[in-house]
């Protein structure tokens, strides 16, 4: 769940968003066969608002999903997808799992954790890097993360706490 700039609040379900605006109405994002649907799956695990105002919503099993409010139109990421973001990347096993369990930012950065790892996705260059165990995660399986002020990544796995410097 979160507040967005607007005073909007987006509440994440097993049966897509909810969006309270508390001044007039309310409104469902949801799963389906055509474009007027913008989630490719109903079972949210994460909401992230960047600062151009995209929303970045993690599905359960199939990825990340980012939506132009602006426009009403969406983008996916995931295993199958990932050249939507991406130009190049920093390594050929990118995406790990399409299982989303948290999703967070900071500076040009959005942060993704899934069951295979860390998700950096950098919105300037368009590169995906993937942390993982070799990064000083005690496992891949990440459920929570955040950023702190100084710049370090804190993940919550099913092993533990792993704190990254990410600056």
């Amino acid at each position: 769940m979160i507040q967005d700039k607007e005073g909007i609040i987006w509440i994440g379900t097993y049966s897509g968003v909810s969006i309270f605006d508390t001044e007039s109405s309310i409104k469902h994002y949801k799963a389906g066969p055509d474009e007027d649907y913008l989630l490719n799956e109903n079972m949210v695990h994460g909401i992230y608002e960047d600062d151009e105002g995209y929303l970045w919503i993690g599905s359960r099993t199939k990825g990340v999903n980012i939506i132009d409010r602006e426009n009403n139109t969406s983008k996916s990421i995931n295993m199958e997808n990932n050249n939507v973001i991406q130009s190049n990347t920093e390594n050929n096993d990118i995406i790990k799992s399409d299982m989303i369990n948290d999703i967070t930012g900071y500076k040009d950065f959005i942060f993704v954790a899934t069951d295979g790892g860390i998700l950096r996705i950098d919105k300037k260059t368009r590169k995906i890097k993937n942390y993982s165990v070799e990064d000083g995660l005690v496992n891949e399986a990440v459920k929570d993360i955040m950023v702190d002020d100084k710049g370090y990544l804190w993940a919550g796995t099913i092993n533990g706490l792993s704190i990254i410097n990410i600056e």
